[in-house]
């Protein structure tokens, strides 16, 4: 894909970090094709033929599943870097999301929180700034986990209500407390930076009470 780096830095470390995972990924499908390599092997030789192969066949079935990580982390990064690709893009709003919640999943698994979406994805498309529109969702995931002081969830859904989408970002914790602290959402840094980003995009922000998660309201065009 030729990309639009015309010496800013967001386009710059998009074209990098797009190249490098197209290199990582090829590391992954020969890594890929490796195992299974092994893994065929293993299916045809009678069973305890040789030392350690039931520990080998477990490892081969562990290095597949860590292969699919890899793989899903590296296709959402190599969208993400794609980001800065243009000002204005039709953007399909629960696979944006989604992706986000992959590349912001270590953050809030640090704190024992957990991301999800809720599905299927209902289709909402919406023309807008992607890199800034990704940046609210990623200032207001930091808003919550900021807040949440014990082990939780931040659900994520979407409504839609004439030509505007409503992204609903919905915590709770494990043990039922107020999930998140009595500080102002509006004192936090995080809070002002996504305030600011949803308004350049013509939309609105509001917190729920008592403090239960963020609503960010946003139209079908910008």
């Amino acid at each position: 894909m030729e990309n639009n780096f015309t010496g800013n830095g967001p386009a710059f470390l998009g074209a990098i970090t797009a190249g490098a995972t197209h290199e990582l990924s090829n590391v992954l499908a020969i890594i890929q094709q490796s195992a299974g390599l092994m893994q065929d092997l293993c299916s045809l030789s009678p069973e305890k033929s040789f030392p350690h192969q039931e520990t080998i066949v477990r490892s081969l079935e562990a290095i597949e599943r860590q292969l699919q990580r890899g793989a899903t982390l590296l296709s959402c990064l190599n969208r993400f870097a794609h980001s800065a690709d243009r000002d204005r893009a039709s953007l399909n709003l629960w696979e944006l999301i989604n992706r986000m919640l992959v590349l912001c999943r270590r953050n809030a698994g640090m704190k024992s929180i957990t991301l999800t979406l809720t599905g299927p994805n209902p289709g909402y498309t919406l023309v807008t700034h992607p890199l800034q529109l990704e940046m609210a969702l990623f200032s207001a995931i930091q808003v919550c986990l900021n807040g949440m002081t014990a082990p939780g969830q931040i659900q994520f859904t979407l409504t839609e209500r004439g030509n505007r989408f409503t992204v609903h970002l919905s915590c709770s914790l494990e043990t039922g407390d107020s999930p998140i602290s009595s500080d102002a959402p509006d004192e936090t840094p995080h809070w002002q930076s996504l305030v600011a980003l949803v308004t350049q995009l013509g939309g609105e922000v509001e917190s729920f009470t008592p403090a239960r998660g963020i609503c960010m309201h946003l139209p079908a065009e910008t």
